[in-house]
């Protein structure tokens, strides 16, 4: 993912873009409320990494999902769905943009 937009949106973009996404999913996942404070200025999956692994499966996949949608939503924003897609769909197995609606009814 950093190497696909650090060349669109720059890499203090990059890192921007996760932290906000990280920031939005705090709400439904509180697990995640402080954990990247000292991720500041630089990308580092690990950190994610380990608090998924300490997560049930199906909290974890449910995390991910939530990040991974809330991240392509706010790129979408900022450069289009298209470029988006073609800049993401290759870095994700499936196209987020084909994934189903998030239930937020809880």
């Amino acid at each position: 993912m950093d190497i696909a937009l650090s060349p669109i949106i720059g890499r203090k973009g990059v890192v921007a873009l996760y932290r906000r996404s990280l920031h939005l999913c705090e709400s439904t996942h509180p697990d995640l409320t402080g954990a990247f404070d000292s991720t500041l200025d630089q990308l580092d999956p690990s950190c994610l990494e380990s608090l998924l692994q300490q997560q049930n499966p199906e909290d974890a996949l449910r995390l991910g999902n939530h990040l991974l949608r809330t991240l392509y939503q706010l790129l979408s924003t900022l450069i289009g769905v298209s470029l988006t897609s073609r800049l993401l769909d290759a870095v994700f197995e499936a196209p987020l943009s084909a994934l189903p609606a998030q239930d937020t009814s809880s």
